[in-house]
């Protein structure tokens, strides 16, 4: 379609998520470490992605840490997949939040373990704006331009998974790093100051064109 004007807009984090106060505050991680997967369960690519990771990398996880516990958040989850997490040690399922920032903050590291879909995720911008270290798919950072090692930790399999979150378990130093890059990198490009003129213009051309 040569005569197709297209201008495309990332997605903008809101700011009140951004300047989300327990962030500044530092209420953020418990004594004993914890893992937190968050996702709408109602879809079946993401069960999917959730139950790979418990029967593979999560296993691993908790016998190099017998102390770490894992938060599943999400809505809809079928009774047959409660009843398969409830079946995993140190898992614990919530269908919903009331502070959904909070369990993110609380948490030490996020995992995002997609294995399939598309579009960028706004679960995970939202935990990059929160300053949380994640270890997740390629699937996962989709159309967001994180380098690993550097804004997360972008692994394909358990194994990778494993050392990665393993390696982020043991450091706070590392914890930190990761999390502060991948808070700039939605400062950067993804809050409304930075997205908001883009789409005014957008508009203001628009008009003037048609």
């Amino acid at each position: 379609l040569p005569c197709l004007d297209v201008e495309p807009i990332q997605i903008a984090v809101p700011d009140e998520l951004i300047n989300y106060s327990p962030l500044k505050s530092a209420a953020g991680e418990k004594e004993a470490p914890r893992i937190l997967f968050t996702g709408l369960l109602r879809v079946d690519s993401m069960v999917d992605s959730l139950l790979w990771f418990l029967s593979g990398a999560y296993q691993s996880i908790l016998k190099a840490f017998p102390n770490v516990d894992m938060l599943i958040l999400g809505q809809d989850a079928p009774s047959e997949i409660k009843s398969k997490i409830s079946r995993v040690p140190n898992v614990k399922y919530v269908a919903w939040a009331d502070d959904y920032c909070l369990e993110i903050v609380k948490s030490t590291v996020i995992v995002f373990p997609d294995l399939s879909g598309t579009g960028i995720k706004n679960r995970v911008l939202q935990t990059m704006a929160l300053g949380k270290p994640i270890v997740g798919t390629p699937v996962a950072f989709e159309g967001i331009p994180v380098k690993d090692g550097v804004h997360c930790f972008e692994r394909t399999t358990a194994d990778g998974f494993i050392q990665a979150v393993i390696a982020l378990l043991k450091d706070k130093y590392l914890r930190e790093q990761i999390g502060t890059s991948a808070r700039q990198l939605v400062l950067d490009r993804y809050k409304m100051g930075v997205v908001g003129p883009k789409w005014l213009s957008l508009y203001r051309s628009a008009i003037a064109k048609f």
